[in-house]
């Protein structure tokens, strides 16, 4: 729909897919070394076929296991859609970029108990860095793409549909990357996109919304199995208490109700009570990794006003000096002011004037100014 507008407008265009990292049809274990740490910078395929007993490929195991933005269905409709609007499609392979960016990096955070999101770094090292300079090296003068946001005077804002709004995804951008990128479907909702393009008779016009982790082609916590060790461990209240035993860290995050109650030992615990027939609902309140226990509590216990942010972005280059600043702490979680505080170069403490449930760490927090967006950070605590 992008390209499709920009023809409209008389533009000149390239049609670029990108073929990203999906696993490798090994035994993941053997690769483990490989995710011992994360990455220095936070920079096609299908699955390799597996084998039968009769030595005959699964088609089966080449769907289920390829990366969703870069399947063989995915290029194929990219390549009607080139065809439809009459512009060229070429192809760029960011397996590995991708792989020893965006992938090491998720491993990582969910071993040092945090819950990552890792569009942000895709969108920063891999979409705006490594595609925007191979726009630069084919000769264009900007870099399309289909995100819904808007950009006016070299500054970032929300797209008009605020349900389909992915600035909380491009915080990262920096004024001068802004002056070479384009999004013409931000001015739109996304209903109006989907008449326009059947109109236009474009073959993707009734494709469904993508949803999910592009490379977890499973759950996500069977993906982070084969590459993390499973290590049972202590739950425990809010108050330290000892009240039953959990299977592995990785399986939880912050604000999840917790599953399995049968096993809470609920008389030891002084915020539950004695009678299992009168305890509200569980929740994980925080992962603690050092000491490998699931913290559990209420409700009200998920609630806070305060957070420290760490690696601060700024998109005009320096934090905004306004007091009018709001900020949401997940995608599609509601905007809500704050203060912010600096604690150093780039680690800040942010206030908000109500309580937030559920702030995780690994999660980014997004700063605006009405409209307009001004930078962000991620989540440490």
């Amino acid at each position: 729909m992008a390209a499709a507008l920009l023809k409209q407008q008389g533009y000149s265009l390239l049609g670029v897919f990108m073929h990203f990292w999906s696993e490798p049809d090994v035994n993941p274990l053997a690769a483990t070394s490989r995710f011992a740490k994360a990455p220095s910078s936070p920079g096609h395929k299908t699955r390799a076929a597996q084998c039968t007993r009769k030595g005959q490929l699964r088609s089966q195991d080449l769907i289920s296991k390829s990366n969703k933005c870069c399947s063989i269905e995915a290029q194929e409709q990219a390549r009607r859609v080139a065809q439809k609007i009459g512009i060229p499609l070429y192809t760029v392979n960011y397996k590995k970029p991708f792989r020893d960016i965006i992938v090491d990096n998720y491993i990582s955070e969910y071993r040092a108990g945090r819950t990552p999101n890792p569009c942000v770094l895709c969108n920063q090292f891999i979409k705006f860095d490594l595609l925007l300079r191979e726009a630069k090296k084919q000769g264009c003068d900007f870099l399309a793409t289909g995100h819904y946001a808007r950009i006016k005077n070299g500054k970032l804002y929300k797209s008009v549909d605020d349900d389909k709004d992915q600035t909380y995804f491009l915080y990262r951008l920096d004024k001068d990357k802004l002056k070479k990128i384009l999004f013409p479907v931000g001015k739109y909702k996304k209903l109006k996109v989907r008449k326009i393009a059947a109109k236009m008779e474009l073959p993707t016009a009734t494709r469904k919304d993508s949803r999910g982790i592009c490379f977890v082609s499973t759950t996500n916590e069977k993906f982070l199995k084969k590459y993390l060790k499973v290590k049972p461990g202590s739950i425990i209240d809010i108050n330290g208490v000892e009240i039953g035993k959990h299977q592995g860290l990785l399986y939880y995050t912050v604000g999840q109700r917790h599953i399995g109650k049968s096993n809470i030992k609920y008389q030891k615990s002084k915020i539950l009570g004695k009678d299992k027939s009168l305890v509200p609902p569980l929740y994980v309140v925080s992962v603690d990794v050092k000491n490998n226990a699931l913290v559990i509590g209420r409700e009200e216990d998920l609630y806070k006003k305060e957070l420290i942010a760490e690696g601060a972005s700024w998109i005009a280059g320096k934090a905004p000096s306004s007091k009018n600043i709001s900020a949401r702490i997940r995608y599609r979680h509601p905007i809500n002011k704050v203060r912010i505080e600096k604690i150093s170069s780039n680690k800040y403490k942010v206030i908000f004037n109500k309580t937030q449930r559920a702030i995780t760490p690994g999660q980014s927090i997004v700063f605006y100014q009405g409209d307009q967006v001004s930078g962000g950070g991620i989540i440490a605590k």
